[in-house]
């Protein structure tokens, strides 16, 4: 009976996130998609491009069309612009640059200088953006504002460590990276103040693989590799672990550990205390920090792109990322209602996102 009391309790949950209820009225807004070409370039990348699409299937566009290998692509905090990364998809030389454009397809403007850079983030407020810039063997975390100007790296350490995406906390105040020494096997996870002071080692592990912070920002969820993990093995770990500090300065203290979940295949609800992750038995949803058993999530989805709308009543995902057939749909997180988007966009990739409100 016991358990049956944790089951209702963390359905309650799920069915939380999506505001309640089994009707949440018509789904509104606009969805930017990044999908590549259904054939191969003859380079190092495909080429792709940034899409948007309204919700309810009017008004697709293309933003980019011009034979790149475009993508990571982020809304601005106002809805009406997108900055994404491009690289040239038909060479191997070439750099990597960060543009931003309007949703319209308009007015697109490189904003990295000559050196580059990618793997954009935007800080919450939209005033500065995080990214990777890469120089020979050497890789760098820098900030710039969001109009492009006052490009700096920050003082992060400066070796032939490769750098990850940088990922802004919530408050806009820090920066999340991780840095892998691949000589030695090893991955850092640091945090770093947005002015570049006060760098910190969080983490060191020869298994970690992955980091998402909670939309809280005080609670992350560490991705550790299994080598034997594949769909039909034992999968990876994940260890949730609050940020506190303590004596000596912030600090990770381990709350959970969630196993058997595909390499990458897991992210927050928008609520912070519940995880959703995938493995070969399905897709699944767990309270980050109490033991109570895991549920099956109600929408059985290509988790690496499934994302939530603004209200958190929708969820816009897509089966597959490798069949034409599967489409762009939209389905209540309790899974009441499901709706088609579009059919139109081939060969989706890990990226979509919800404009904001």
């Amino acid at each position: 009976m016991r358990a049956s009391r944790y089951g209702i309790a963390l359905a309650l949950l799920v069915a939380g996130v999506a505001a309640g209820g089994t009707s949440s009225g018509e789904p509104r807004g606009t969805l930017a998609v990044v999908a590549e070409a259904s054939h191969e370039s003859g380079g190092v990348n495909y080429p792709s491009d940034v899409f948007v699409v309204d919700v309810d299937g009017r008004h697709l566009r293309n933003l980019t069309h011009d034979g790149a290998s475009n993508g990571w692509a982020q809304w601005m905090p106002d809805g009406r612009r997108i900055v994404f990364q491009s690289h040239p998809s038909n060479t191997e030389r070439g750099t990597w640059h960060i543009f931003v454009i309007n949703s319209d397809g308009t007015h697109r403007r490189r904003l990295t200088s000559r050196i580059g850079g990618s793997a954009p983030d935007i800080s919450p407020d939209g005033r500065r953006v995080s990214y990777v810039v890469q120089r020979r063997r050497k890789w760098d975390v820098y900030v710039m504002d969001s109009d492009g100007r006052h490009q700096r790296r920050l003082r992060t350490p400066h070796d032939e460590w490769q750098v990850g995406a940088p990922t802004w906390t919530p408050d806009g105040r820090m920066i999340f990276f991780v840095r892998t020494d691949w000589s030695h096997g090893v991955s850092s996870l640091f945090l770093i103040n947005g002015d570049g002071s006060g760098l910190t080692r969080l983490a060191c592990a020869r298994s970690l693989s992955g980091v998402a912070l909670s939309p809280t920002g005080r609670t992350l969820a560490l991705e550790h590799s299994d080598p034997s993990a594949s769909p039909t093995g034992s999968g990876d770990e994940l260890t949730i672990a609050d940020l506190r500090r303590g004596s000596g300065g912030l600090l990770l203290r381990p709350v959970k550990t969630i196993r058997n979940v595909w390499p990458g295949a897991f992210l927050w609800a928008p609520d912070g205390r519940t995880i959703i992750y995938e493995n070969d038995a399905g897709t699944w949803v767990v309270d980050a920090r109490r033991p109570e058993p895991r549920l099956r999530f109600p929408v059985q989805a290509y988790l690496y792109n499934l994302r939530w709308s603004p209200d958190r009543r929708w969820l816009a995902f897509s089966r597959s990322r490798v069949l034409a057939t599967d489409p762009i749909e939209v389905a209540t997180a309790a899974g009441h209602e499901r709706r088609t988007v579009t059919r139109k966009i081939c060969c989706l990739l890990d990226e979509l996102a919800w404009a904001p409100r």
